[in-house]
């Protein structure tokens, strides 16, 4: 590229031609660019390698089967609704779940509750402000559940 693409463009005749020498000079660089950046990641890259294992988390946004699984009749815990189809979303599988929104915007009533209700299993609820903790323990007297809150403030 360098000495060797300057008497290429001699032996052509071109070495005086100002379109070909920028040309030559941009390539130029183009490839030292690359070759550098290469060299500086290639550490890296043999380092951490391929993270297909689950070292550093699994979390991800759903696929779209795996959305379509999630519409379908399972006993699961209501996490939302499908985009499209409206229908609602229920997870039945280990992991844990974060509802997270915006101040107002309906965690409580239309996700939170609901859950507690309808849950067949053991759920750990915590939230940090001082008057929610109030309502599901009406709701558990109702529903003959066992459920203990320690308000943060």
């Amino acid at each position: 590229m360098g000495l060797g693409g300057g008497a290429l463009l001699e032996a052509l005749g071109l070495r005086h031609n100002m379109v070909v020498s920028f040309l030559h000079a941009a390539l130029l660089i183009a490839v030292l660019a690359i070759l550098t950046f290469r060299l500086a990641t290639f550490p890296l890259i043999t380092h951490f390698g391929d993270l297909d294992g689950e070292t550093h988390g699994s979390a991800r946004f759903t696929t779209f089967k795996e959305l379509r699984e999630l519409t379908g009749e399972n006993p699961g815990l209501m996490i939302g609704r499908h985009p499209e189809t409206k229908k609602i979303l229920r997870y039945d599988g280990p992991a844990h779940l974060l509802t997270m929104a915006p101040t107002r915007s309906g965690k409580c009533v239309g996700s939170i509750l609901p859950n507690l209700l309808t849950a067949d299993r053991s759920v750990i609820c915590i939230v940090p402000k001082a008057r929610t903790p109030r309502l599901p323990g009406a709701l558990a007297k109702a529903s003959d559940r066992s459920m203990f809150s320690t308000p943060s403030a």
